[in-house]
């Protein structure tokens, strides 16, 4: 029989438990020593806003001034016949523009870190998370053809920035670009960024004016995507990201980050896989549906 060494074990714990908390310290003290910017939305409220902030304590030369992008997100749902009956279903989800004037006013806290920057915006933003508050059109169709599009569009804001920074006490410049929902947050690169800038220069006409407050601009955004679906002119495909090289993978990728599991993609439910839907195919499904125009 072998004598426990009580007093050997009980310092293996203790030291075990120093290697445990000097772990974590490295990686809080790492984690801390990066930037972590983050735009937090609250529309569910009386006064809808959106706050910057520096979710590290890395203290900054100074609290950053961003430019934000704003878009609202509707999704486009083709569907027609095939020659068995089955019902063709096809999505894309499409981004109008939101005009910066419609910012009220910017609070600042005078800080680099925790909330920086609070952006207020007028009532008709005011939005709810849920199913039941996705603002949905009937049946778009005027012929006696079964191929009909509906468009459906989330009371949400898709933000992207750039913010520009200053470490204390250094002045090299760093550049951080961010793309903010209300699911959640996610880091793109400075091409994505310059795509979205590119999109929304694009797509100037499908930009949402003259919303008043006791208006929702959620419903005005998909009253004007109808518009668009409704006349499907040629030049204004770049709303659908119909142009030479579809501004990279951004599009598609909000979409995945907002949708991740696409609701026509399910068994029986359409004869395409995730991720594959063509836009040219597209195309030519709406040049079919809106032929009853």
């Amino acid at each position: 029989m072998f004598a426990i060494n009580w007093l050997s074990l009980l310092a293996i714990g203790v030291s075990l438990l120093s290697v445990c908390f000097t772990w974590k310290n490295y990686k809080r003290a790492t984690y801390d020593d990066k930037v972590s910017f983050n735009i937090v939305q609250n529309l569910w409220s009386d006064e809808p806003h959106y706050i910057l902030y520096n979710e590290s304590k890395k203290k900054l030369r100074q609290a950053p001034n961003p430019t934000y992008l704003m878009l609202i997100p509707s999704k486009v749902y083709f569907n027609q016949k095939d020659i068995s009956g089955n019902i063709i279903r096809q999505s894309i989800m499409v981004f109008s523009p939101v005009s910066y004037t419609y910012v009220l006013k910017q609070l600042r806290s005078g800080k680099s870190i925790d909330d920086i920057e609070t952006s207020y915006l007028p009532l008709s933003f005011f939005a709810k998370k849920g199913e039941r508050d996705i603002i949905k059109s009937e049946k778009l169709q005027k012929c006696e053809s079964t191929s009909y599009t509906t468009v459906e569009t989330l009371p949400m804001l898709v933000i992207l920035s750039e913010i520009v920074y200053q470490f204390w006490g250094s002045l090299k410049e760093y550049r951080e670009y961010i793309l903010t929902t209300p699911i959640g947050k996610y880091n793109i690169s400075s091409l994505e960024y310059d795509a979205m800038k590119q999109y929304i220069r694009d797509n100037y006409k499908e930009e949402v004016v003259n919303v008043t407050d006791k208006e929702c601009v959620y419903k005005k955004a998909n009253e004007k995507v109808i518009e668009f679906v409704k006349q499907m002119d040629p030049k204004r495909a770049s709303f659908l990201g119909g142009v030479d090289g579809g501004y990279g993978n951004i599009l598609k990728k909000i979409n995945q980050l907002i949708s991740p599991e696409d609701p026509l993609i399910k068994k029986g439910i359409g004869n395409y896989t995730k991720n594959k839907i063509k836009f040219y195919g597209i195309l030519f499904l709406v040049g079919k549906i809106l032929y009853c125009y």
